[in-house]
């Protein structure tokens, strides 16, 4: 028994890294455990912290991460495949650490490492297998390699042996790994091959941003048939690249799409940095901003920033990004998922006196509990009203006047 009490973090607060920051001060919070790019986005707002411990893992701790807290508090970074329950090694962070690279570290009590070659041999640079307690069931499903008669879980992970210490080396097989989640290239590519025009696909990862280069043509709300096939975090921002590059051999080359790519968006992006404003010039700050966190621009008005690639902790870094005016919370994007939709809202929260005239209709999804209040009273309409308040309007009104009254209502009153 530790004796310490647990404060897990409700969604709210990881949604928003000022409330999160404001908790760990007030609460006392000694210990912290999350994905690096979680903590990356409250780092700076943490002031006066009482942590002593803190645990990083599911993802790839960058260095310069790691220099800055080396000794402000116990760092850990902690590596392990979900199939071996989580965490196989941790590595505690030296203070004074300048390095440019952390090694895993040594394997917790009872976790056994082994690195082999493709042959199955014991090696220095090749797979890592992982053996011992917290091994999941093979009833589950999983196959595990057998050394010896005892399972041994492949990781799919490459890694060196340096003076002793493993380094990471990426992935040997197609999986990508994203914000912490893994996601077979394999599935993606297979969904994007079943829309109408599409002849062939490659899923890659440019700049932590996940993109879907296409051999054809893309069809009519394409986001939205991948959305039925796709979990979020494997939904790719789509691009077309006819033809994609080749090799001698006739496989889609990789590299070479990467390389166009990568040329394509820097081309895309560089009438854009030209245009790059501060101060009231919101649509330049958010095309940038948007470009910043997705690794590409938004291509018109509807693009949406969840089916773009966007997920929770991308939704706080475009926060960060854009700097936004007093009123504007992290939570609007889920509000306001489409570019359009969400550049009006900032615009509005900017306003301080006049109105702002709508340019069209706000185009996010109506929230959960609001459809669900909807629900209860479609129903049951003889049921209580489930509403602090409401209001009926009567009479000569636009749409667009509503929207923007309600828009400065918004602006002044964050909690609606």
């Amino acid at each position: 028994r530790a004796g310490a009490a647990g404060l897990p973090a409700p969604p709210r607060l990881t949604r928003d890294p000022d409330a999160l920051a404001e908790a760990i001060v007030r609460e006392g919070i000694t210990l912290w455990s999350s994905v690096p790019s979680l903590f990356r986005l409250v780092e700076s707002r943490l002031g006066d912290h009482s942590l002593r411990i803190i645990q990083l893992g599911g993802e790839a701790l960058p260095a310069d991460l790691a220099r800055r807290w080396a000794g402000r508090a116990r760092l850990f970074n902690l590596y392990g495949p979900t199939e071996t329950t989580i965490n196989a090694t941790t590595f505690e962070v030296p203070p004074g650490f300048d390095g440019d690279e952390l090694p895993l570290g040594e394997p917790w009590p009872g976790v056994q490492l082994c690195v082999v070659n493709a042959e199955g041999e014991a090696a220095e640079d090749g797979e890592l297998l992982i053996g011992g307690v917290g091994l999941a069931d093979e009833a589950l499903g999983l196959t595990h390699a057998r050394i010896n008669g005892a399972p041994w879980h492949r990781s799919g992970d490459r890694v060196v042996r340096v003076g002793g210490a493993l380094l990471y080396r990426g992935r040997l097989d197609r999986q990508l790994k994203l914000r912490g989640q893994r996601v077979e290239a394999g599935e993606i590519e297979a969904a994007l091959r079943q829309l109408p025009g599409v002849h062939d696909a490659v899923a890659i990862v440019i700049d932590g941003a996940l993109w879907g280069g296409v051999e054809g043509a893309l069809p009519e709300a394409a986001a939205a048939r991948l959305g039925e096939r796709l979990p979020a975090a494997a939904r790719p921002r789509l691009v077309v690249l006819s033809p994609l590059p080749r090799t001698t051999r006739g496989k889609v080359d990789e590299g070479a799409v990467r390389e166009r790519l990568a040329a394509q968006l820097k081309a895309e992006e560089a009438p854009q940095q030209g245009a790059q404003a501060t101060g009231d010039d919101w649509p330049a700050r958010l095309r940038a901003a948007w470009t910043a966190t997705l690794g590409g621009p938004p291509r018109s008005d509807d693009d949406d920033f969840f089916a773009s690639g966007g997920d929770s902790l991308a939704a706080l870094r475009l926060f960060e990004h854009l700097k936004p005016p007093p009123g504007l919370r992290p939570l609007t994007i889920y509000r306001c998922p489409r570019f359009g939709a969400y550049l009006m809202a900032v615009t509005a929260s900017a306003a301080t006196v006049s109105p702002v005239a709508a340019p069209e209709r706000l185009q996010g999804p109506v929230p959960p509990v609001v459809a669900g209040f909807l629900l209860a009273e479609a129903l049951d309409p003889s049921r209580p009203a489930q509403w602090s308040a409401r209001f009926t309007l009567r009479g000569g009104y636009t749409d667009e006047a509503v929207q923007a009254a309600l828009g400065v209502i918004f602006a002044r009153h964050p909690t609606l």
